[in-house]
């Protein structure tokens, strides 16, 4: 079996010919579910997974080399980030935060879902527009899901 060149490197996929061709691909189901999982978390913590795709980017587990998102991988990104997320967890504990459903946290909620999962899916190289939809789903069901489990 001849290996075809893929995203830069050489292809080691065990049935290379069957995951170009549109077999099974496990890669991009985990992807998927990751995104998935991504949105959930950032339904609770909105600025927590952006924060969590850059230091995958500085640590080498996510590549946005030759992308529009090459800028998530330099360090600033990732400091910003990083105290964006800190001071957002400061600011959740204060007594007067309004609820995750509410109208603007909740599309801030859901377009930084969507970031993420364009992230995901652009560091695995795969379509855009199901994993951002997937993103963006898990944090609206993951804000209903964390609201109404404070309050029971």
């Amino acid at each position: 079996m001849q290996n075809r060149p893929h995203r830069n490197f050489e292809c080691n996929h065990l049935d290379c010919n069957n995951y170009h061709t549109g077999g099974f691909q496990p890669a991009m189901v985990m992807t998927w579910l990751l995104t998935f999982l991504f949105g959930c978390v950032d339904s609770l913590r909105s600025l927590t997974p952006p924060a969590l795709v850059s230091w995958a980017a500085a640590l080498g587990w996510l590549h946005f080399d030759g992308t529009r998102l090459a800028f998530i991988n330099h360090r600033s990104t990732l400091i910003v980030l990083t105290l964006l997320a800190v001071f957002e967890l400061i600011l959740d504990k204060l007594p007067n935060t309004p609820a995750r459903t509410a109208p603007l946290g909740l599309s801030a909620r859901i377009l930084l879902g969507g970031a993420c999962g364009l992230g995901l899916a652009t560091s695995a190289g795969i379509s855009l527009i199901f994993p951002v939809l997937l993103a963006s789903t898990g944090a609206l069901v993951g804000a209903f899901v964390g609201y109404h489990s404070r309050r029971l």
